[in-house]
C-alpha cells in the first residue's frame, strides 16, 4: 500500500475473493504462486472467482475501513465440503481464474477460520473487511 500510496507503484483492480478448501494457517511466505492452502475452486458453479467489491473507505478517530457487505462475494456450491479461509488476490494476468497460481498476480491477505460445512444447496456470501488501525 505504502508503494502505491508514495512511490508510484500501479494500483492493482479489481481484486478477487478466494476461499480455501484447506485447513491452513497462514503464513508469511504465502504468495500468489505459492499461496500454500488449497484453492476451493471445483464445487461452485461461478465460472470465474468473484470479484471484491468494496464501499469508499469509512473512517473513525482510530481506524479506517472498506468492505464488500453491501455487495457480497458469492459462490453458488454445487457439491458437499468444508471451506476454512478466505483471501484477496489481484493483478497479473490470470486473477480471475479459478484454481490459478502462475498468472503472476499478488495474494493481499489470507485469514483462517473455523471450518464452515456446505451441501449442494449453499450460497457462500463471503464479507472481507480491510481496516487500517491508527
Amino acid at each position: 500500500m505504502l508503494n502505491v500510496c508514495f512511490h508510484a507503484e500501479t494500483q492493482i483492480s479489481p481484486w478477487y475473493v478466494v476461499l480455501s478448501s484447506s485447513n491452513t494457517t497462514a503464513v508469511r511466505t504465502m504468495t500468489y504462486a505459492v499461496p500454500v492452502f488449497t484453492e476451493f475452486n471445483a464445487d461452485y458453479t461461478e465460472a470465474t472467482r468473484p470479484e471484491y467489491v468494496e464501499a469508499a473507505a469509512a473512517e473513525t478517530a482510530t481506524t479506517a475501513y472498506t468492505t464488500n457487505t453491501a455487495s457480497k462475494a458469492e459462490f453458488t456450491c454445487n457439491d458437499t465440503g468444508t471451506v476454512y479461509g478466505a483471501g484477496l488476490v489481484g493483478g497479473g494476468t490470470g486473477a480471475s481464474t479459478k484454481g490459478d497460481a502462475a498468472g503472476g498476480g499478488k495474494l493481499f491477505n489470507f485469514s483462517k477460520f473455523t471450518g464452515v460445512a456446505y451441501d449442494a444447496t449453499t450460497i457462500l456470501a463471503v464479507t472481507v473487511q480491510i481496516k487500517l488501525t491508527f
